[in-house]
């Protein structure tokens, strides 16, 4: 463990997993960060250590026990006020030490069903609230016998799997081949659902003292599987006001009582459906997106609604103003050595747009076929504009202008 000094009269907090943005902010409102992360993970920044009051390298998704002894070990000279998580990996690890001691947060239950798909769709299911029709595998033949029974066309993922990380478009040619897949990377159990089709949405929302608000919607930009970039406001049209009491039904039958909520929806021709949430903050530049459209701090309000500093009446003056609309876009070059990345100095110098290349001149890169791929490669346009057209047109403009040389 790693450390520096600690003020005694500040409030603590123990973070597991995620990134510098918690850190900051936390810093920011006078609060001393013990944080639990894991430095294997292709998501850690070295500069997180420098950042808190102490640092605990630890496997949190695959090794809790260690993780619940670290946390329990320093509550004994200084108690934490939350145990907070943003990665989801980490949700379900800061549920259970939240319960044991003794502190304010979602129940284990609660976090547990926004993470495991098919409890969710069961509690959806009892308490009323639509879902699409599913089956869970666990054999190749009850894949083969769930995919023919829900009608041929379906979507086949791991039941606990993140990031559109190995979801599959399934019919009865290709179900084999996809089972076997599923198979080598060592998943066990598999959900099936029926296939809806649509334009896809997301809702973010905050919880303060069990009342949901809506934070934004976002509209996905798909190509095939994969999220190629994401625009707020979103508008759903006269959907709107179904989809957020959708939303807010789920939120209810999961336990969803404080902090943020990602939903994904979907906008069918029968109206919305829900495809899956996750009890923290949306990810894919999503926080960008909110500070830049309307002003929305999202990582800060969900460490004051943890810490209990931020309650209903007071929401209101916690937000801020922006520009009407944002949007990103991600380079999808193919795969394979990047030799030249040309068009991009042209850019350098607009205020209303960010450039991003985490890979770059003579890196190799990989096909992205999901969001983590997508993440690893790093390379992305934000914009923000007057409305969510005007910051998708300016990412347009970019994308357009930009080109690379690949080599196989």
């Amino acid at each position: 463990m790693n450390s520096c000094s600690a003020t005694g009269d500040r409030q603590a907090i123990v973070v597991i997993g995620g990134n510098a943005d918690i850190l900051r902010i936390a810093r920011d409102e006078d609060i001393d960060v013990e944080l639990i992360h894991d430095t294997r993970r292709a998501n850690f920044d070295p500069a997180l250590p420098g950042l808190v009051t102490a640092f605990h390298d630890l496997d949190f998704l695959g090794n809790y026990p260690s993780v619940e002894a670290a946390v329990l070990e320093s509550a004994l000279s200084r108690p934490p006020t939350a145990v907070v998580s943003l990665d989801e990996d980490g949700l379900l690890a800061a549920a259970r030490l939240n319960a044991i001691l003794g502190l304010a947060g979602n129940s284990v239950p609660a976090v547990y069903s926004s993470v495991h798909k098919p409890t969710m769709r069961k509690l959806m299911r009892h308490n009323g609230v639509p879902t699409l029709e599913y089956r869970t595998c666990t054999t190749p033949a009850e894949f083969a016998h769930a995919v023919a029974e829900l009608g041929g066309d379906v979507v086949a993922k791991p039941v606990d799997a993140t990031g559109s990380r190995d979801v599959h478009y399934v019919d009865p040619a290709n179900a084999p081949a996809v089972w076997s897949e599923f198979a080598r990377r060592g998943y066990r159990e598999v959900l099936v659902e029926q296939r809806a089709r649509g334009a896809e949405f997301s809702v973010d929302t905050l919880t303060i003292d069990r009342n949901h608000l809506v934070l934004a919607i976002t509209r996905k930009h798909m190509i095939g599987r994969l999220e190629a970039g994401h625009s707020i406001p979103g508008d759903l049209g006269h959907h709107t006001e179904d989809t957020i009491a959708l939303v807010f039904d789920l939120l209810d039958c999961l336990g969803i009582v404080t902090g943020p909520a990602h939903t994904e929806v979907m906008i069918t021709d029968s109206g919305p459906a829900v495809i899956e949430t996750q009890s923290r903050i949306g990810g894919s530049r999503l926080p960008e997106l909110m500070r830049l459209a309307s002003g929305i701090e999202v990582t800060r309000l969900a460490l004051l609604v943890a810490l209990r500093r931020l309650r209903l009446p007071g929401y209101a003056a916690t937000t801020g103003s922006g520009s009407g609309g944002a949007a990103v876009r991600y380079f999808l070059p193919p795969a394979g050595r990047i030799v030249a990345i040309r068009g991009a100095g042209q850019f350098e110098d607009r205020s209303d747009l960010r450039l991003n290349f985490k890979s770059t001149v003579g890196d190799t890169i990989v096909e992205q076929t999901d969001s983590h791929e997508r993440n690893a490669v790093g390379m992305y346009v934000v914009a923000s504009g007057s409305s969510e057209k005007d910051a998708i047109g300016k990412c347009e403009e970019v994308l357009d202008a930009i080109s690379f040389e690949i080599h196989n």
